[in-house]
């Protein structure tokens, strides 16, 4: 898969998560004579929102397109007044994940689609997981000195399991608020905790919004009795199966 019209000028760029992880390879040279640096290789995720991009942007401008629908007013003599309303870009969100890291750290992020419009005004969606974080290459360099007796600096690539992740929407419940105002129901609301990547849904908006991290994952809203039936579902939906115990 490739991009298409790679010299589009654009001047909407709602994920901009790709264009971040692309500026960390200005760092990695490997030819100090030429300024070349190592290969940028764009994932799939972003081809395909690059083209996405270049369907929903006037070439010229750079500016999205607008949609286009058809209301009606009726006055009150039952006479019909047909207007054509303009409508912008939007993300829908479809879930919400309230995520904890190794250092206890609550971030958000989402999963839905972007809605934008081809030159006609048609409709053209995107599907978008996890716009709000972005990874960070660590470069592996080394140092060695030329024929010229000068000390130089060569990349050697991705220093192995040193990506840093960045998140860039911090878990407060203003935030979650932001975030529910662009979802249609029905929304997933999950915790998930990177530690042990344990993943558990909140039965509602105020548990989700208000309600410590680990309440929920612990689902101590639950009497014992229910966790434990609970715990049995996920184990029969993994396919985890109960170790006869050997005591008598």
């Amino acid at each position: 898969m490739s991009v298409k019209k790679d010299k589009l000028k654009v001047n909407f760029n709602p994920v901009p998560k790709y264009d971040k992880e692309k500026s960390f390879y200005s760092k990695a040279i490997v030819d100090q004579k030429t300024g070349d640096t190592w290969t940028y290789n764009p994932s799939i995720e972003e081809i395909r929102y690059r083209n996405w991009l270049a369907e929903i942007c006037d070439p010229i401008t750079g500016e999205p397109h607008k949609g286009k629908k058809t209301e009606y007013d009726v006055a009150e003599d039952g006479t019909e007044t047909e207007r054509i309303v303009e409508m912008d870009p939007r993300y829908i969100v479809k879930a919400i994940q309230r995520e904890r890291t190794v250092d206890k750290r609550e971030f958000l992020l989402t999963k839905g689609r972007w809605i934008g419009y081809n030159e006609f005004g048609e409709e053209k969606g995107l599907p978008c997981a996890f716009m709000e974080k972005y990874n960070e290459v660590v470069w592996d360099f080394r140092r060695s000195v030329n024929q010229s007796g000068r000390l130089v600096q060569e990349c050697l690539g991705p220093k192995p399991g040193a990506d840093v992740t960045h998140y860039t929407v911090p878990y407060t419940p203003a935030n979650v608020d932001k975030l529910y105002a662009q979802a249609e129901e029905p929304v997933m609301l999950l915790v998930k905790d990177q530690r042990s990547l344990e993943a558990k849904e909140a039965i509602n908006l105020d548990m989700f919004r208000n309600k410590p991290f680990d309440y929920i994952i612990n689902m101590d809203y639950l009497s014992e009795k229910d966790k434990a039936e609970k715990l049995a579902e996920f184990k029969a939906m993994q396919g985890i199966q109960e170790v006869p115990s050997k005591r008598k």
